[in-house]
This record gives structure tokens, sequence and C-alpha cells, in this order.
């Protein structure tokens, strides 16, 4: 989606018509969906603050002016506050079931694989500041330009570079080598 087509229908929602913010759902559903899983390792704990992420935005869309910020800052910074404010409230208790969450459809094998590797990268990024993990974490999962991560986390762009680059570096000197090829082959280590 053009910056020129997101800005079109923000301006569409905030004239009323709120079947245009259905367009900007389907784009960022999947990518607010992934920021918050990867912060959460809960299906529908992530389902759950995606959805609240959107319904906060449809009800301050209104008021919010994107003159200097883009939407998809806005939108993650939402998401951002809504994990934070999750990790400050008391736990619940879940069923076993849900927490197991296995459907017929998923194969079992590829999802305990898929979480044996996100356990490993998790360990390896221990030697990461928490800023410099959430950095890493939004720049190469989220795919987030440095603009949006500065937006989200109130540090300025350039500052945003120099955490990443000093965390790629640290990566670099501290990790075993088996750690430092499966973050590498996940595109982590590259600029």
């Amino acid at each position: 989606m053009s910056s020129q087509e997101e800005l079109s229908l923000i301006r569409d929602c905030q004239n009323g018509n709120l079947a245009s913010f259905s367009k900007l759902y389907d784009f960022y559903l999947d990518k607010i969906y992934r920021f918050v899983y990867y912060r959460v390792s809960h299906k529908e704990t992530a389902e759950d603050l995606s959805s609240q992420t959107f319904l906060k935005a449809l009800k301050a869309i209104d008021s919010a002016d994107f003159s200097e910020k883009n939407f998809s800052a806005w939108v993650y910074k939402i998401a951002y506050n809504l994990i934070i404010d999750y990790y400050r409230s008391d736990k619940k208790e879940v069923e076993l079931d849900k927490v197991l969450d296995l459907s017929a459809k998923e194969n079992l094998l590829e999802k305990v694989d898929k979480n044996k590797k996100i356990e490993l990268i998790k360990k390896a990024m221990t030697c990461l500041s928490p800023k410099q993990r959430d950095v890493v974490i939004m720049r190469v999962w989220d795919e987030l330009s440095y603009k949006e991560i500065s937006e989200i986390s109130g540090d300025s762009e350039e500052n945003c570079k120099v955490i990443f680059s000093r965390a790629v570096s640290k990566l670099k000197e501290n990790l075993p080598i088996e750690y430092f090829v499966l973050l590498f082959a996940l595109n982590i280590l590259k600029n």
C-alpha cells in the first residue's frame, strides 16, 4: 500500500467512512499479529491483543494527527503499549489445552521445531539489553524502518540505528557458532 493510498484511507475514516478502515486492517493485521506474537508467544493472547490494537486504533483515528507520523508507526505503538499493559497486569490461569494449542490442522513436529528455533534465538539474544532486543526484533522480524522504530520507542532515528548496530556487533562477539549461524540464516546479522 502506498503512503498516498494509506493517507487517503485515513482521511476517509476521519470523515466518517469507517469502511475504509477495513483496508487498513487487512493490510496491517498479519504484521501486528506477528509483532505481538513474538513478544507474548501465545496464540490466543496475540489474537486478543491484536484485536484490541485495532479497536483502539478505530476509536482514536478521528483524533489522530498523521501530518508528522505515519499510520504504521501509530498502530505499532498502540500494540506496543498493549503488550506493556499485558505484562504489567496479573496473569490469568489458562487451560492446558489452550496452552498446547494442538490443532488437527497443524503439523506438531513443525511447530516443535519452530518453537525450538524461537527458544534458541531468545537464548542467543540474552546478551543484549531489553532496548537492544526490542530494536533488533522490530527491525528484523517486524521489518520496521528506523523511522517507525523511532516513533514507537521514543528514541531518535539515529539512536535506533546505533542501538541496532551495537546489538549486531555484540551478537557477533558473544554468540557461540551455532547461534551465530542460526541468527545469520534468519537475517538478524545482516544490516
